[in-house]
């Protein structure tokens, strides 16, 4: 045996090796989890005046002389056309607060953009579903 050589007595066992191994592997995942956790997420805070855009609607329909299944079909075309909106404004990055649950004068309003995105989306379900 060389003067060099190491005995097996003086190796890691197996069990010091995995713990070494699953320690280090946590040590990333922290890293890896904390730097995420700090990435900007390119999200925006924003406000809706959603009870505006309810009582505007809401008015719009009192107006009408339609019959109550009529009046049923439009909220719900109207209510789709709301949350599909919405849906997107989140996927766009945004997150959505009820205006009236903000306290902030710094929280942009998107109220007037939301009721554009409900516009066109009832104007494209109209077009799709003529009646």
């Amino acid at each position: 045996m060389s003067k060099f050589a190491i005995s097996p007595e003086h190796l890691p066992s197996g069990r010091s090796v995995i713990m070494v191994l699953l320690v280090t592997a946590a040590i990333l995942w922290i890293v890896w989890v904390s730097l995420r956790l700090i990435e900007s997420n390119e999200q925006q805070i924003v406000q809706v005046r959603m009870s505006e855009i309810m009582r505007d609607f809401v008015d719009a329909e009192a107006k009408g002389n339609a019959d109550p299944e009529v009046t049923r079909q439009a909220i719900a075309r109207y209510l789709k056309a709301t949350e599909a909106a919405v849906d997107d404004f989140s996927r766009s990055g945004h997150v959505i607060l009820v205006a009236e649950a903000v306290l902030s004068k710094n929280t942009p309003d998107v109220t007037l953009q939301l009721k554009a995105k409900i516009a066109k989306k009832l104007e494209n379900d109209s077009r799709e579903k003529p009646q």
